[in-house]
């Protein structure tokens, strides 16, 4: 198999949107950076490492696949890998995949995608992958140069220590969201940078802190689907939204109520379906007329 061959079996036919979904329309473009320290021990890390005899670039790999694929609602994921290679990577899965095997797939892609490496504007071009989703590791605890301070002029040059290898010309100036893993002392942590013309910074956090949590479940699961990507802070803002317990005059109907709210907000919304909007006082007139009408096709109670 040759690298041509490689890549069309790879890609051949993948179409997926891996960006989580903008704050906002794309304005004038800017950037911005945000930092996330990771809670999560070495020694997690290595013991599912060891587990399923795989690095931890494969593991960070693995937990951003399923956090960009869930952010887009979606089983699969397809991102720009920079590593000592720029490769594109595929993530996809089911309900009955289990850790092991998205693990194990996921490695060997990797390392294949990696030794049968083409320049990336060629594989870019011809199955047309842009480069707007990067993912950058770095494990020496060198972290790379801001992919916003990139231009073509540095394609290849040690920066801060750190080599850009493969360095597309190309690459840099598309992307809209980059996240490196940085290790130093021991201890990971993430930065991100992100067009913040089209993300509010919370957005980016909310997906670091993603992240953290698809690792740690990818610790404890068996299978890809019961993964959480929420982290504790979003579960508890989850269950403040459900908190929706109040006091009612339990001797009432749900009509006796739908009356009080047409006396009260009659001219209120009360019914919004794609560009139409109905008030109470409308929608107690329909319902009204569709009563009637039932009443009057003899329909009663089975």
């Amino acid at each position: 198999m040759n690298s041509s061959e490689y890549f069309d079996s790879l890609l051949s036919g993948v179409e997926t949107e891996s960006l989580p979904i903008a704050d906002k329309k794309a304005g004038q473009k800017s950037f911005s950076e945000c930092s996330f320290q990771l809670n999560i021990s070495k020694t997690n890390i290595k013991k599912i490492c060891t587990k399923y005899n795989i690095d931890e670039n494969i593991l960070f790999n693995a937990a951003f696949g399923i956090v960009t694929a869930r952010f887009s609602c979606a089983n699969e994921s397809l991102y720009v890998l920079v590593d000592e290679k720029t490769v594109p990577v595929y993530c996809k899965f089911d309900e009955n995949t289990t850790v092991s095997d998205y693990l194990t797939l996921l490695q060997n892609q990797i390392k294949k995608s990696k030794e049968y490496a083409l320049p990336f504007e060629e594989i870019a071009k011809k199955y047309n992958i842009n480069s707007d989703l990067v993912l950058g590791y770095e494990g020496k605890g060198r972290p790379p140069q801001s992919l916003r301070d990139s231009s073509p002029a540095y394609a290849g040059e040690h920066r801060d220590g750190a080599l850009l290898r493969d360095s597309s010309p190309t690459l840099y100036p598309n992307y809209k969201l980059a996240v490196y893993i940085i290790e130093s002392c021991g201890d990971f942590s993430l930065k991100a940078s992100y067009r913040s013309d089209l993300y509010e910074k919370s957005s980016i956090i909310n997906i670091l802190q993603s992240f953290e949590a698809a690792l740690n479940n990818l610790i404890k699961c068996q299978y890809i689907k019961d993964i959480s990507i929420l982290s504790k802070e979003q579960e508890a803002i989850l269950d403040s939204f459900n908190n929706t317990e109040a006091d009612f005059d339990s001797s009432k109907t749900v009509v006796d109520m739908f009356s009080e709210m047409v006396l009260k907000y009659h001219k209120h919304t009360a019914v919004v379906y794609k560009d139409k909007h109905i008030n109470y006082a409308e929608l107690n007139k329909i319902t009204a007329n569709l009563a009637g009408y039932l009443i009057n096709s003899n329909l009663k109670k089975e």
